[in-house]
């Protein structure tokens, strides 16, 4: 009988040392937890204890809707992009529970859901050939196969060897060329039909100054400036005319001159560039002419007059005037 009571009081003993032995403290001891926390195991020799369950510590697939992707492979997680998760994001969630939403939260933009493709509402593929509905703007000037494009529109033309042949309308801010422009023998160069006036600086510029009123002239056999214009560089041609007539009760006249000069009060020195009258006799009638038009060659800006003079014997001599230049090139 002794011995069977020292038997049951060892195994109770073993029981008792068993329990105390592999029940955590922490099941029956909360102290030191925070809610949400599990019995973490610490190894097989070491004492459990209270904790957050580390991710790198969950095996298998996290579901969508536990902040995971619900697959194994990056693909099948962007194909199942992004459903419901009200996980954080900084425990690997998306803090939402739509994907419109997950997206925002995760910064991606319309382009996480919009499909590749060739045309169309897609992603254009850079490795082949792309259908653009509209037309396309660059803010810089792009480059094909090494090579720079020309746009008539609003890029300015390459430098090139090559002779360029334009055929139908090429519309252009400004166009510069350093080689023959050989327009058609037929067509040639449109003029305008508007009425208008080029712009300074263009073929076909135009300048003028007149004095359309009686102006006396000052002394009898001296040159006078009747009016003047200023002229760009350029090559001009340049013309006038002038109108003579003495005032009542004045003396008679014997000879009137006109002329074009790039120096003040100074007439043209050769006879041909003058337009004159002379009579051997005085006489009173008024008289008018054209000046003879002269090229005008010019590098820098210069001042071109119109100069009058009258030999006359007595009272005033009035003139009237006219000055006009083309620019040609």
């Amino acid at each position: 009988m002794k011995r069977i009571l020292v038997a049951a009081l060892a195994a109770c003993l073993t029981a008792v040392a068993f329990g105390a032995t592999t029940l955590p403290p922490s099941m029956i001891n909360p102290t030191g937890s925070t809610a949400g926390q599990a019995i973490l195991s610490t190894g097989s020799t070491g004492q459990p204890v209270w904790g957050a369950v580390p991710l790198s510590g969950i095996t298998g697939t996290l579901a969508i809707t536990n902040g995971g992707t619900g697959a194994t492979t990056q693909a099948a997680a962007l194909a199942n992009l992004l459903g419901s998760s009200t996980v954080p994001i900084a425990n690997g969630g998306t803090a939402a529970s739509t994907a419109a939403t997950a997206r925002t939260n995760l910064g991606l933009g319309t382009a996480a859901t919009a499909n590749t493709g060739t045309s169309g509402a897609t992603v254009p593929l850079l490795s082949t050939a792309n259908t653009w509905t509209l037309a396309q703007a660059f803010t810089v000037r792009p480059t094909f196969n090494g090579a720079t494009p020309w746009d008539s529109s609003n890029l300015a033309s390459p430098a090139s060897t090559a002779s360029p042949t334009f055929t139908g309308t090429v519309t252009t801010a400004a166009l510069t060329a350093t080689g023959l422009i050989t327009p058609s023998t037929t067509s040639g160069i449109k003029g305008t039909t508007a009425a208008d006036s080029a712009n300074a600086g263009s073929v076909g510029e135009y300048i003028s100054s007149a004095v359309g009123t009686n102006t006396a002239i000052t002394a009898s056999g001296s040159a006078q400036n009747c009016t003047s214009i200023s002229l760009t560089a350029g090559d001009w041609d340049v013309g006038g005319g002038a109108f003579f007539a003495a005032a009542a009760g004045s003396g008679t006249w014997t000879g009137l001159y006109a002329g074009i000069s790039a120096t003040s009060v100074t007439l043209p020195s050769s006879a041909y560039l003058l337009w004159q009258v002379s009579y051997p006799t005085a006489i009173t009638a008024n008289e008018a002419g054209t000046v003879p038009t002269q090229r005008v060659n010019v590098s820098a800006t210069t001042t071109i007059y119109l100069i009058v003079q009258a030999t006359y014997s007595s009272g005033t001599m009035n003139f009237q005037c006219n000055l006009w230049a083309r620019r040609r090139r």
